[in-house]
């Protein structure tokens, strides 16, 4: 169980890490708790099932071998509530039958097989979250009350038993209701307590240089640390669990983030009813782009072959003449043409989150090839520095789990020149013309993008069903209807989530180019 319940929804968080403040975070409100439920309530029943209860004596009868055969509830009778610290299960109102042998002793000893039925049960249990170096839920109390026990003893004699004790014995409820409880407050400290827990070894685990932290990667060129910032906190209408949120890779071990998170993450949304509502700052997309800066992950090298079907501009000196003047009077007319853009490795790149969307600035620098005749090769024309700011929004595909961006806008400005071989140009209307092949070029790029995505971690156990997205002023929230598959202690899915596939490319841009 202890496995099921954190791989299903990320609560397998450990060591406190210095990003104190969370750049994700998670809200489980009462519909996920319920979704919950219903996946763990069977398993529990399993384990009340199993619990043995010791023999004992009541009046005349020697009552032994005693199993619960039938619990008398299934989870669509539990109701879990959300409270203050804590997740209530309780279930009213129900029939438990245990079964077992009796020894009478009427005249003589007389052996009979009995069966007893608790009629008017109830059951309630409190379940609280620990954090003492990992995540852990503990079923801290436990109580079970009977409105009337009624038993039955086979066999001619045992028929009068049955109606003597039914009839008169009305304290054999309070009897049976003491000695469950017993067994039942034994059960905790002895495993049933435990059973939402798990060690830190079977963690999937990175470090940065410095901390050790829990991490799952995405794609398979980055990881990001899930580490709990401090203990989770049960509220009465959502569970809050916070999150360090930090994007490394394994390139970029033991290199510190320059820069800490400083937007103020809600611990839930009171307007939004769905299960899962997940908080993303701007923090976790700025902390991906410096790692991948630094990484050299950030650089693309285009080539006609690389350009969407239906460009509007064609990589020949003839087609880029309208951009780059004299680049056909220097190479001649329709030579093929390359280009390569990377960050400016005196800067990093940045992520804004508005309302509008996100909004993206990349200090590149490009060259500009083109095809020498005289040395049948390509030869540098020129080298620019400029901002390339993007702007869009993004969705969730649940179906393929992946995220789509979608532009909306997308410009240059501060742009220079740093090398040049085919002469200077006027960059006021370099900027001009670029943004005009922008605007130009944006449906075209957007039909690319939407055959491609990033893909999102799979989580075991758990279907995300409707995911909504909205930005916020510097966070994003998405947000699920979240259904849970019942627990199977031999399911494989968490041990594959633990796999770390080695990447396939060192260049981001290759996983969506």
């Amino acid at each position: 169980m202890n496995k099921f319940i954190i791989a299903s929804v990320l609560l397998l968080l450990t060591f406190a890490q210095a990003q104190d403040n969370p750049a994700v975070s998670f809200a489980f409100t009462q519909n996920a708790v319920d979704s919950m439920k219903d996946a763990f309530v069977n398993y529990l029943i399993s384990k009340v099932r199993a619990i043995s209860i010791p023999d004992f004596h009541y009046k005349n009868v020697y009552f032994q071998n005693l199993k619960i055969t039938d619990p008398g509830f299934t989870a669509n009778n539990v109701q879990a509530s959300l409270e203050d610290g804590y997740v209530q299960l309780s279930v009213a109102n129900f029939n438990t039958q245990i079964s077992g042998s009796a020894v009478l002793h009427i005249l003589f000893k007389i052996h009979q097989g009995f069966s007893l039925t608790t009629e008017g049960s109830t059951l309630t249990m409190n379940i609280v979250p620990e954090y003492n170096g990992h995540v852990s839920f503990k079923i801290n109390s436990i109580h079970f009350t009977v409105g009337a026990a009624k038993v039955h003893f086979s066999g001619f004699l045992g028929k009068i038993e049955t109606w003597i004790v039914n009839t008169f014995c009305h304290d054999l409820s309070g009897t049976i209701q003491n000695k469950i409880n017993d067994v039942l407050s034994s059960a905790i400290p002895g495993g049933l307590g435990n059973v939402l827990s798990i060690s830190n070894d079977e963690l999937p685990i990175e470090e940065d240089g410095e901390n050790v932290f829990s991490a799952i990667h995405f794609p398979e060129l980055l990881f990001i640390n899930y580490t709990l910032t401090h203990a989770p906190e049960f509220k009465q209408d959502h569970i809050y669990m916070p999150l360090n949120g930090t994007i490394y890779s394994k390139k970029s071990e033991g290199k510190a983030i320059p820069f800490s998170n400083t937007i103020q993450l809600p611990e839930a949304d009171t307007s939004n009813s769905d299960g899962i509502q997940l908080f993303l700052s701007e923090y976790v997309f700025n902390s991906a782009l410096y790692t991948l800066h630094a990484d050299g992950a950030l650089s693309a090298n285009i080539t006609a072959k690389s350009l969407p079907k239906g460009f509007p501009f064609q990589l020949t000196t003839t087609s880029l003449n309208l951009i780059f003047p004299h680049l056909k009077s220097t190479f001649g007319a329709d030579q093929p043409c390359q280009i390569t853009c990377s960050i400016n490795p005196d800067y990093y790149p940045n992520t804004s989150i508005l309302t509008s969307g996100l909004a993206f600035n990349f200090p590149i620098v490009c060259e500009l090839y083109a095809y020498s005749t005289t040395k049948s090769d390509f030869e540098l024309a020129v080298q620019i520095s400029t901002d390339l700011a993007m702007s869009g929004n993004m969705h969730i595909n649940t179906t393929n789990n992946k995220l789509y961006f979608n532009l909306t806008q997308g410009q240059v400005s501060n742009s220079e020149i740093m090398q040049t071989n085919i002469g200077n140009f006027d960059m006021v209307f370099f900027n001009l013309k670029v943004n005009v092949a922008l605007e130009a070029s944006k449906t075209v790029f957007n039909q690319f993008l939407a055959k491609r995505g990033i893909p999102i971690p799979d989580i075991p156990n758990i279907h995300l069903n409707a995911a909504h997205v909205a930005f916020k002023d510097g966070y994003i929230e998405a947000s699920y209807q979240p259904t849970f598959d019942a627990y199977n202690p031999d399911g494989t899915a968490y041990e594959q989530m633990l796999e770390q596939p080695e990447p396939s490319s060192n260049n981001f841009l290759d996983y969506f180019w």
